[in-house]
């Protein structure tokens, strides 16, 4: 159950990664740039996003797990049907 959960993990660098630094990491399935912070969208273990990180220099990580109702909506669909 806990693995069909989405988390978000921030992180903030003294300068902005590569483009294709998150690219293809197992375990990411989205990644949101804003100049120096990268936002990746995980459905799964953050080791590959947490390693890839390190390769540049980070100055904050953030980790956001979500609330009962954020799972609870993922878990059932916003509809009230079970999400796929």
């Amino acid at each position: 159950l806990k693995a069909r959960i989405t988390r978000r993990l921030e992180l903030r660098f003294a300068e902005p990664p590569p483009p294709d630094a998150f690219a293809g990491l197992p375990g990411v399935a989205a990644v949101e740039r804003a100049g120096e912070r990268v936002t990746l969208t995980l459905t799964g273990p953050a080791d590959a996003a947490v390693k890839a990180a390190a390769r540049h220099p980070v100055l904050t990580i953030t980790s956001h797990e979500p609330d009962l109702d954020e799972v609870f909506l993922e878990l059932i669909g916003a509809d009230g049907r079970d999400a796929p």
